[in-house]
């Protein structure tokens, strides 16, 4: 199982242009998912310059975090210990914060 402090000390990564989705998504959510069930909190951040593409790299990893999380939890250790999940998924644009599970409000 991966060690909370291995994920939060992880160097800044930068992909290239030919990097897949996939890629993006085992190197830095993947790895997260099980730390969750350690009864902690998790986060995913990404940033750069305007234009250079977090939004459409970043679009469609809380999908396949949310499908990861369920597969989890249908697991026979953390079916009958009764979790909570929440989440959330925002974008901070022009010193602004907008809720993207709420219609940007």
């Amino acid at each position: 199982m991966t060690n909370l402090f291995s994920v939060l000390l992880e160097p800044k990564i930068d992909f290239s242009p030919s990097c897949s989705l996939q890629q993006v998504y085992r190197v830095t959510v993947e790895p997260i998912i099980p730390i969750i069930f350690q009864r902690t909190k998790a986060t995913c951040f990404a940033y750069g310059q305007t234009g250079s593409g977090k939004t459409f790299t970043m679009q469609p990893l809380p999908l396949r975090a949310a499908q990861d999380l369920i597969r989890f939890l249908h697991q026979p250790v953390y079916h009958s210990q009764r979790f909570k999940l929440w989440l959330s998924y925002f974008e901070i644009y022009g010193g602004k914060l907008f809720d993207l599970l709420s219609d940007r409000k």
